[in-house]
């Protein structure tokens, strides 16, 4: 079945700064077929990780995270393509918010 909305992974990120940010296990994920905000929260890590996202969406769309995110226009928000994976890294307890573009 096809992807519909964006589709929202919280990861583990490696902490070697000398490297690409690597990701590790999957700690949740959840897929938004319409604009929203996750119902989780990204959770504390360990030494070497730190927490992130993965988002991929079926539509271009503007993400927010934090830990009260907003992604509605004036706010800060990155743009996400249509079909393309972004990791980020983020802090734990920051949620994920998602509108189309």
């Amino acid at each position: 079945m096809a992807l519909s909305g964006m589709h929202i992974a919280c990861v583990d990120l490696s902490t070697d700064e000398s490297a690409f940010a690597l990701a590790g296990a999957v700690r949740w994920a959840e897929t938004l077929a319409s604009a929203g905000t996750t119902a989780n929260a990204a959770p504390a890590t360990g030494v070497l990780t730190k927490p992130g996202f993965q988002f991929r969406a079926s539509v271009d769309a503007f993400v927010a995270y934090g830990p009260v995110p907003s992604a509605a226009a004036g706010q800060p928000r990155l743009f996400i393509a249509a079909n393309d994976t972004v990791t980020v890294a983020c802090q734990p307890g920051d949620k994920v918010a998602w509108v189309a573009a």
